[in-house]
């Protein structure tokens, strides 16, 4: 009976422990989105109730749509809303299919020297921007540049202009705009199982009929939310945009916030409702990728390997 009576009592113990167990593991499924949405909501309501408050800074908050209406009243904002849009957009459109091509080339072939263009692309990450843009002004340059120097006097023409759209395009791709989609794409395309690529080869297709048909098509959703990502970057950066578009007065929308925020005084509301626009594209990007993800059925199949180029 004593012993009866134990067991009974290190059951009755142990059952609350049994109880509290569970949800112990479901509290980081609680805490953590609980705690990232206070640090990025909090920040974020504030920016939207100080764009309303048209008070000098120092006095007493009032409230009102004269920052909005400021704001987006000048047509060099939407000149320069669309600079940003264009800019955004092209080099996306000309990284992206090159980082598909990099990373294909590292993970599903066996090149020679794969290894050390992954390596370099590494390395182009952590290159900083601003001093390579240096470099290629004094490179590129209209009237100084050296490669314009040396063209201007072998055949009379001084071709190239870094303080051009097409500049700081070539600025941006030629420093961090393609290494780092390769190095996020890199781990998707190894991943991948080989099966349906050795199956599309087996039928006769070619290499770039299955990467086409196949490879790309299994790796939408990573090529989306990579594409959205390059997107929204492009928008945000204006290092390179502010050295190299204010000689040529190619304003970006990013450069016009940074001017209102250093002005005397500055002028924050006016900034904050400004930026608000980045803020809507980016939900609405985000709505549109959780829309796609929806609209399909993505399954992954395991229990067979996976065979790597050697």
């Amino acid at each position: 009976m004593k012993a009866i009576g134990a067991l009974l009592s290190e059951t009755t113990a142990q059952t609350p422990r049994a109880a509290l167990l569970p949800r112990l593991q479901r509290a980081p499924a609680v805490v953590v989105p609980l705690l990232v949405g206070l640090l990025v909501g909090l920040p974020v309501l504030a920016l939207l109730v100080n764009s309303f408050n048209t008070a000098a800074i120092g006095q007493p908050a009032v409230y009102g749509l004269r920052n909005w209406r400021d704001a987006f009243s000048e047509p060099l904002v939407w000149e320069a809303l669309w600079n940003s849009l264009a800019l955004g957009l092209v080099r996306t459109a000309i990284a992206l299919p090159l980082a598909i091509a990099f990373a294909w080339l590292i993970a599903r072939t066996d090149m020679p020297g794969r290894s050390k263009l992954e390596i370099l692309c590494w390395l182009g990450i952590f290159l900083p921007t601003l001093p390579l843009a240096f470099g290629w002004i004094l490179l590129l340059d209209p009237q100084n540049g050296l490669i314009n120097s040396f063209l201007q006097d072998r055949v009379g023409v001084s071709p190239f202009n870094i303080y051009s759209f097409w500049g700081i395009t070539w600025v941006h791709l030629a420093s961090t705009a393609v290494y780092y989609k390769v190095i996020l794409l890199v781990p998707f395309f190894r991943r991948m199982s080989p099966a349906l690529e050795e199956a599309a080869r087996t039928s006769g297709a070619s290499q770039l009929t299955t990467l086409w048909r196949v490879t790309l098509p299994i790796l939408a959703p990573a090529l989306l939310g990579i594409g959205f990502l390059s997107f929204v970057r492009s928008l945000e950066v204006f290092e390179v945009e502010l050295l190299l578009g204010l000689p040529a007065k190619l304003y970006v929308y990013s450069t016009l916030i940074y001017d209102l925020a250093r002005e005397q005084p500055p002028h924050y509301g006016e900034a904050t409702a400004m930026g608000f626009v980045f803020l809507a594209i980016l939900v609405g990007l985000a709505f549109f990728y959780q829309l796609y993800i929806r609209r399909r059925e993505f399954t992954t199949v395991t229990g067979r390997g996976s065979r790597r180029p050697g």
